[in-house]
């Protein structure tokens, strides 16, 4: 399991992954050791959890999860409605 700050998609959302995931990580680690700064560093609040905020911040970023992404996942039902919106 990676380090929740530079976990995939993928894998917050069930979906199927590769070695992908792997350079997703790195990528994360190359803008913190850039920057001094943690690229998602998810918290959670009184109506969400962690795994959720981290998925906004993604989507914040980088824009709408890909349909297939967003509703192909065992959590996909947990962040997203059958049309592919975040709930």
């Amino acid at each position: 399991m990676h380090t929740r700050h530079y976990r995939y998609p993928e894998v917050l959302l069930g979906f199927k992954y590769s070695t992908r995931i792997d350079l997703w990580s790195f990528a994360c680690i190359c803008f913190e050791l850039a920057t001094g700064d943690v690229l998602f560093d998810p918290h959670s609040g009184d109506n969400y959890d962690k795994d959720e905020d981290h998925v906004v911040l993604m989507m914040e970023l980088l824009g709408v999860m890909p349909r297939k992404i967003a509703l192909g996942g065992h959590h996909s039902r947990e962040f997203f409605n059958k049309h592919g919106d975040f709930r």
